[in-house]
């Protein structure tokens, strides 16, 4: 199995540039795994030259297969006094397949303290049942899941689970956190009967705090769809650290192929 870590380190490297093959471990069908090819983009941003401050949030459109030899190419939109927005696009084949914007910012004083709801119910992962995807996309295999669902919930239009990336030395944390919080398949997928292909097409994800943490490697993830109809879905996401810290939260568009 090759880590993320090592398709990094055997990648060529330039200024916001990364060249490098899809592995088929991070493979899902015809494309590579969308929480890669977000990190290798994020990874390229990494590389402009200069430490930014910590990623905030992530505008992510999917736009084509990506596999083979790809290519990333971060720049610069805009550095102010305390953000950076970097726009990076990943080429396959020579043709744009994917498209972020990325914003790196700083804390700032501010007189309003609202913060993020509650993690959701669910069993600490030392008593939670192993989810096992071994038949399921190639990328699963990089990642632990356990259940974090009621059972009585299941069938539902919403994945929950205790998740962990296998191999995390050596990855940049808003790397990591990419690669984590699109690990679940989209919620509209236990709508389909029988099952069907679904796709990302767009995700939004703000990242709440500068200081992302986990020291056991386990995250919560939720997802949970808030439509699904004429072809196309809609949901929203969540990530907890093990400790019950809101660390991130998005929403989701899905194509649905049945």
């Amino acid at each position: 199995m090759v880590s993320f870590a090592e398709v990094i380190g055997a990648a060529q490297k330039g200024q916001g540039t990364l060249k490098l093959q899809v592995p088929s471990d991070w493979r899902q069908g015809r494309t590579a795994y969308g929480g890669f090819t977000a990190a290798v983009a994020c990874q390229a941003a990494l590389q402009l030259g200069q430490a930014p401050p910590p990623l905030r949030s992530a505008l992510i459109s999917f736009i084509g297969p990506v596999s083979g030899e790809i290519e990333a190419r971060a720049e610069i939109l805009r550095q102010g006094r305390s953000s950076l927005f970097v726009k990076t696009d990943v080429f396959s084949n020579e043709a744009l397949a994917f498209s972020a914007n990325y914003v790196f910012m700083a804390n700032r004083d501010s007189v309003v303290d609202f913060p993020a709801e509650s993690a959701p119910i669910a069993p600490p992962p030392g008593e939670a049942v192993t989810w096992d995807r071994k038949d399921e996309p190639a990328f699963a295999r990089q990642f632990d899941f356990k259940h974090a669902l009621e059972r009585s919930e299941i069938r539902a239009p919403r994945f929950r689970t205790w998740t962990r990336l296998k191999h995390r030395e050596g990855v940049a944390t808003p790397c990591e956190l990419l690669l984590l919080a699109d690990a679940l398949p989209p919620a509209a997928l236990n709508l389909l009967r029988p099952p069907a292909p679904v796709s990302s097409v767009t995700w939004m994800l703000n990242i709440l705090t500068a200081t992302p943490s986990s020291p056991d490697g386990w995250w919560l993830l939720d997802s949970s769809a808030q439509e699904a109809r004429h072809g196309l879905s809609s949901q929203s996401m969540g990530l907890w650290s093990s400790a019950g810290e809101a660390v991130a939260l998005g929403m989701q568009s899905a194509a649905l192929f049945g």
